[in-house]
């Protein structure tokens, strides 16, 4: 009796040490922010993909066991200058999604809205994303600084 006690109690044990929620849970890192350029001529769109533009990137470890969710938000225009007219922009993102940019799980083609996917990965996997932002506005961008943003989260 006192074995089985004893196996019990190491059991319970094993499980409180590999049930918690870093187990099951993901958490994305930003390593890179990027940046919003525009095409010489063009004072309609600014974007990620265009002159001097970059891309904003992130990773995960996906967690030992179940598969994760991955969210992605609606962009937003979070920073403009005074004068900037709102009445025709539409602020967009695009995104691949991948095992160390080698293997494609998600490709999402500009879109305005939200979108959320499953990784169907197991194990500790490191999973990575390449976020483009674009403004489209035919009023055009006065000089000044533009910042978008959109909000990646994941879940089990």
């Amino acid at each position: 009796m006192h074995v089985h006690r004893t196996v019990l109690t190491l059991l319970a044990a094993l499980a409180a040490t590999l049930a918690p929620l870093p187990a099951l849970a993901c958490t994305l890192t930003l390593t890179g922010s990027g940046d919003l350029g525009m095409t010489l001529g063009n004072n309609t769109q600014l974007g990620s993909q265009l002159g001097n533009g970059s891309a904003a990137t992130l990773t995960t470890l996906l967690p030992l066991v179940g598969g994760i969710t991955i969210d992605v938000g609606a962009p937003t225009l979070v920073q403009q200058p005074a004068g900037y007219s709102f009445g025709t922009s539409t602020v967009e993102v695009a995104y691949t999604a991948g095992v160390l940019n080698l293997v494609p799980i998600k490709t999402q083609s500009y879109t305005t809205g939200a979108t959320s996917f499953p990784t169907g990965l197991l194990g500790a996997v490191t999973f990575s994303m390449v976020l483009q932002n674009r403004v489209t506005n035919t009023a055009g961008f006065p000089a000044g600084h533009y910042r978008t943003r959109t909000v990646v989260t994941c879940h089990p």
